[in-house]
């Protein structure tokens, strides 16, 4: 029952990928926003499976036509900073809506790629099939380009924020050989924010000089809060721009309305630690296994993996999280501050 299970929910991904992709080719697939083009925006972007197949070139990687959908802020016609926002492994959630509405009122516009319907999952955080986090990354330097040619956004002023897997995202973004990997010239994302990620460390730390700033619950033990502090220390300690907020008492998804829960579906990645190696590898240092593959990245997580976590919503972590970020982005991008 288990393999015809398997089967049966392989035949959907596929009748799913192949119904997207045939509606994809129904719409212009835009390289370049000169046309000042808001709303839904497909656009096309590559499908490495680990950050080394960024590395050794985007030329050897699958290209996917995925899409985003852009806001820009009300008011005056001038140029205006952007946030380049990443969903977690399962998609967009609820939440995610909420910092997207205030940015747009602090004036900032909003582009929310998809990196896991136009690759035929739904839902990518039990199988890691489609939307890896090199995916979603090669996805995000994808809109970075893209957006950088709009003319109502300042390409100087275009960060990067997620949660969960796009919190990582965030992070592993800042990393200077991936930046130079997937786009030309001095490009890069001005700001990078990352809340609740799984905080990974770089043995050849080389970053971009943009500021990163981690938001996470102090009692978080899915994406451990402790790793975080770590590289954080480590940027820090390397002359980088990086600061980390801790939320007392807060769990993973502390700012969803679900209550609190423990689930034995999930891992708690509190032993596991990853590193990046120069050539884009991840490690997996309690199992000594490259991440390289869904079956090595399998057999890490239940080597280093202890079941079962705790998440759910904690109102005073999601409120100062919010007024966090807003007066991050204030300062970074130079806004007015709200009156």
């Amino acid at each position: 029952m288990k393999r015809a299970g398997k089967l049966l929910i392989g035949v959907f991904a596929v009748i799913f990928l192949s119904s997207y992709q045939a509606g994809a080719k129904k719409r212009v697939v835009l390289t370049t926003l000169e046309g000042g083009e808001t709303g839904r925006i497909y656009f096309d972007s590559t499908s490495p499976y680990a950050l080394k197949n960024i590395l050794d070139g985007s030329d050897n990687d699958t290209r996917v036509t995925i899409f985003g959908d852009l806001k820009l802020p009300k008011g005056d016609e001038g140029k205006v900073p952007a946030m380049v926002y990443m969903h977690s492994a399962g998609g967009w959630h609820f939440a995610d809506q909420y910092y997207l509405q205030e940015l747009n009122k602090m004036g900032v516009a909003t582009f929310r790629p998809d990196s896991v319907r136009p690759r035929g999952d739904v839902q990518s955080a039990g199988t890691h099939m489609f939307g890896t986090g090199a995916m979603m990354a090669a996805d995000a330097f994808s809109a970075l380009r893209l957006l950088s040619t709009h003319p109502r956004i300042d390409p100087k002023r275009i960060g990067i924020m997620g949660r969960g897997r796009g919190g990582t995202v965030s992070v592993l973004t800042a990393w200077e050989p991936l930046r130079k990997a997937s786009v030309e010239g001095d490009l890069r994302f001005a700001l990078h924010i990352s809340i609740a990620p799984v905080c990974v460390m770089f043995k050849a730390l080389h970053m971009t000089s943009a500021p990163i700033r981690i938001l996470i619950g102090e009692a978080d033990s899915w994406t451990p809060a402790k790793h975080c502090v770590e590289l954080t220390e480590t940027l820090k300690s390397a002359g980088y721009d990086a600061e980390i907020i801790l939320y007392a008492g807060a769990h993973h998804s502390f700012d969803t309305m679900n209550a609190v829960r423990r689930s034995d579906k999930y891992y708690s990645l509190t032993r596991c630690r990853f590193e990046v190696q120069p050539d884009g590898t991840t490690i997996e240092k309690t199992s000594g296994l490259p991440l390289d593959n869904i079956r090595n990245k399998d057999r890490a997580i239940t080597i280093c993996g202890t079941c079962g976590v705790r998440y759910g919503y904690n109102g005073a972590a999601k409120k100062k999280a919010v007024k966090d970020m807003k007066e991050i982005v204030t300062r970074v991008f130079e806004l007015k501050p709200a009156s």
